[in-house]
């Protein structure tokens, strides 16, 4: 009886755990690519990301500038009428910009434009 008790005990767990471990894990991760999905609206995020600032992928930086932060992403284009494209083509996407966006230059394949990158 106590055996039968322990068990029924722990299927009532599992039955409260997994459906939140499934919900958290659709909401955080794209099954077809393994990445956290970000949205402006994330429980995991504050509210205002005023002066934090970040570097990272295109959807991270669109979601960190309507939340006020200082972002800092890179283009391994120097041409700078090429730089400001990229740069107004995000802020477009961005329904309402309230951080500050500035694209560095970064050429993965020189170790002296990393250097200056991570100097800067």
């Amino acid at each position: 009886m106590r055996h039968l008790f322990y068990l029924n005990s722990r299927l009532s767990i599992y039955a409260v755990i997994t459906p939140f471990l499934i919900k958290e894990a659709s909401r955080k991760y794209n099954p077809s690519s393994g990445m956290r999905k970000l949205n402006e609206n994330d429980v995991d995020l504050p509210e205002s990301l005023e002066r934090k600032v970040c570097g990272t992928g295109a959807e991270v930086v669109k979601t960190s500038l309507k939340k006020s932060c200082h972002v800092i992403t890179d283009s391994s284009v120097k041409n700078q009428t090429e730089v400001e494209k990229r740069y107004r083509t995000i802020v477009e996407e961005v329904s309402q910009v309230k951080g500050k966006l500035e694209i560095w230059n970064l050429d993965l394949m020189s170790i002296s434009s990393v250097i200056r990158f991570v100097e800067v």
